[in-house]
């Protein structure tokens, strides 16, 4: 067997894996050998594994007998081994080679170019089909099995499958994204998400879910979601008096972790042709009032006929409401119409907002959790997936009014304890690579930056539900849990130590050589949410001290520096921004009564320009900033840097008198500003 792959009938050796009749395909008798010599190669180390991928590119096995054999044969031997080896064909190429490896340009663009062909390839109804099914049965088998027993096929299957789907979507092709994903859709994708999260084996893809579910929102920006499901409530809210059904049944599992998969195998097609044209027509119609379907869009047309097809579903765990009974009861908003975008864009964009729905209100709380126990008991897993998807999916929770029942596991500090563990660790690691002037620094950059995101998202998502979630039937628990965690247990004080120690070195040592000025404004606000939480709960907690003693550690002129660095975009910041760096700033003049620490030429020039604006940010913060200017102004200023010291100014602000023109200044402004009261 090893000769074939030595000499030109390499491809004489592909037409042996069997023959097309018609559009069926019947492997031959040396099929599952031939398949098991490809699969070895592939993963061997040697240079000739990266020549046969050029070879299976370039002779195109992929379309003309692998995709095939695939949707054809049946026998579990060879579609075990068969998806090895399509799960490998299309492996990322980084994990293939190093890509900025020195002589390797042609290799680079020759699987490059496979790739890309590949998705093509991949681009079939019939093939995408056959994925979901192989998955369904085996998640059929598996919720057969007697409790106590798994069945390992069944779960590395149903794992190769996931990683398949995983390295389609990964292939960047604009091209054909948007129909691979339609097909996943239209194939039940959603649902079959859903199941596994619910399946008691989700440990042995959690991490793979999540990777799945970042390559399908890779294109869709959070901020366009969340101003996508605003737009989507107000229209429900305009139209209600047009539609009161109760959307309360579900096709979905109700509680993820305690639900069965089985509704998966009780799809079929048995609706009557009246109720599917009936469907089909208020479908359309809603998509054509929203200028999501031209009047002549038949490609759309037919694959919403396909979708209504084999989305019937007779489900005997839920209410018998089907999942387009659900679909015609949306209400879409009114979006703009586009140019040069592909209709499959908008009808990609209004599943995602379903699925999004659908997983914040039977998978998220689960998934979270089970990710959750895998990385406290494994560190080898990367954080940075499991970060994303907290500052992704958080602020959906409230703009959809899921119930606090349905996230419970997200509400909790355990998860705030563990990213600033982890924060802690990453800001470490980033301290070694800079001093190493590391090359994939910015992966380390781009991780702590994701923490501190996650540490904001969830906090947000708590403070939201302790304030609104009062007739929940688990608000007296939740707000029990909450109050204990900041008490003086060890594990409570551990966690309220490292989060102010995170906010306190990385505000400190940020770098803008590396770090984007977004991170910064990030890590402010994150923080400044730290401390409304310590003041909403400091009798519980007994903070108070502590407190002071925290804005103490802010209270120098390395961190007052950042924050000005931050105030002086003030016309171009958002206002929890502003709001974040002068809350800050009071605090620093009134708790710990350092003034000094302010008087920086890039402090003081932004207040002066505030001042003579008196706009409405001064007008909101005149005290703070009338307080700074004339204690600065009465305090004798000299350029010799020994002088300045002894009053308390740093070398840094030597040359402030000069900067802010003061002399002029004084003149003007003296009467303003000698009005002023002490803060």
């Amino acid at each position: 067997m090893d000769e074939l792959f030595k000499n030109s009938n390499t491809q004489n050796m592909f037409a042996q894996l069997g023959t097309r009749v018609g559009n069926d395909y019947v492997p031959s008798k040396n099929c599952y050998m031939i398949l098991m010599h490809i699969y070895e190669k592939l993963n061997s180390s040697e240079r000739s594994a990266t020549h046969l991928r050029q070879i299976i590119g370039f002779s195109q096995l992929l379309s003309q007998h692998l995709i095939p054999m695939f949707i054809a044969v049946n026998n579990d031997n060879i579609i075990d081994i068969l998806l090895k080896i399509l799960v490998s064909l299309i492996s990322p190429i980084e994990s293939l080679m190093l890509v900025g490896e020195n002589g390797d340009n042609s290799v680079l663009l020759g699987l490059n170019w496979m790739m890309s062909m590949s998705k093509a390839a991949w681009a079939n109804l019939k093939a995408i089909k056959r994925i979901m099914e192989i998955i369904k049965e085996h998640m059929k088998k598996l919720s057969s099995c007697p409790a106590g027993c798994t069945n390992n096929y069944s779960i590395s299957s149903i794992s190769d499958c996931l990683r398949l789907i995983k390295n389609i979507l990964h292939i960047p092709h604009e091209q054909y994204e948007n129909t691979i994903l339609w097909m996943f859709f239209s194939e039940q994708f959603d649902e079959i998400i859903i199941s596994l999260i619910a399946n008691s084996n989700r440990g042995h893809w959690a991490v793979l879910i999540i990777e799945l579910i970042a390559l399908i929102f890779k294109n869709q920006h959070v901020e366009q979601m969340s101003k996508q499901f605003i737009k989507m409530n107000e229209t429900k809210k305009f139209d209600s008096s047009e539609d009161n059904e109760s959307n309360s049944s579900s096709k979905y599992p109700k509680h993820g972790r305690h639900s069965s998969p089985e509704h998966l195998s009780e799809l079929s097609n048995k609706d009557s042709d009246n109720d599917t044209n009936f469907k089909l027509n208020k479908i359309i119609g809603n998509l054509r009032k929203n200028n999501l379907m031209d009047e002549e869009d038949r490609s759309s047309k037919e694959a919403i006929i396909h979708s209504l097809n084999v989305h019937t579903i007779k489900d005997k765990l839920d209410s018998p409401k089907t999942k387009f009974e659900e679909l015609l009861q949306l209400k879409l908003p009114l979006f703009p119409k586009q140019f040069n975008v592909p209709r499959e864009t908008y009808m990609i964009s209004y599943f995602l907002q379903k699925f999004t729905v659908c997983f914040l209100q039977n998978g998220f709380n689960t998934l979270v959790d089970e990710l959750y126990n895998l990385l406290t008991s494994n560190s080898h897993i990367d954080t940075s997936l499991y970060f994303w998807i907290l500052t992704y999916f958080c602020r959906f929770c409230k703009l959809n009014n899921i119930k606090l029942e349905l996230v419970r596991q997200i509400v909790s500090f355990k998860l705030i304890s563990f990213i600033v563990h982890e924060g802690l660790k990453i800001s470490e690691e980033l301290r070694i690579a800079k001093l190493q002037k590391s090359p994939n620094i910015h992966l380390k950059v781009r991780h702590l930056h994701l923490a501190i995101m996650a540490i904001k998202e969830v906090i947000k998502t708590i403070e939201f539900y302790r304030q609104t979630a009062v007739e929940s039937p688990i608000y007296a628990h939740l707000i029990n849990d909450l109050q204990n965690s900041g008490n003086t247990s060890p594990e409570s004080i551990t966690w309220a130590k490292d989060i102010k120690s995170l906010f306190t070195l990385l505000i400190r040592y940020y770098d803008s050589d590396i770090q984007i000025i977004e991170y910064l404004h990030d890590l402010i606000v994150t923080n400044h949410m730290v401390l409304s939480l310590f003041d909403a709960f400091k009798d519980y907690w007994n903070l108070n001290d502590n407190i002071t003693a925290y804005i103490e550690k802010f209270a120098v002129p390395d961190t007052m520096y950042k924050y000005g660095l931050v105030l002086q975009n003030y016309e171009k910041n958002s206002d929890i921004v502003n709001e974040s760096v002068l809350v800050m700033m009071h605090h620093v003049i009134t708790k710990v009564e350092n003034t000094t620490s302010l008087f920086q030429p890039i402090i003081l020039k932004t207040f002066l320009n505030i001042f003579e604006k008196n706009d409405y940010m001064y007008k909101r913060w005149s005290d703070l900033i009338k307080n700074v200017l004339n204690k600065f102004l009465n305090i004798p200023h000299t350029l010799d840097c020994s002088e300045n010291t002894l009053r308390g100014l740093p070398c840094i602000y030597e040359a402030t008198n000069e900067l802010l023109n003061l002399n002029n200044y004084r003149n003007k402004n003296k009467v303003n500003l000698l009005d002023t009261t002490n803060m």
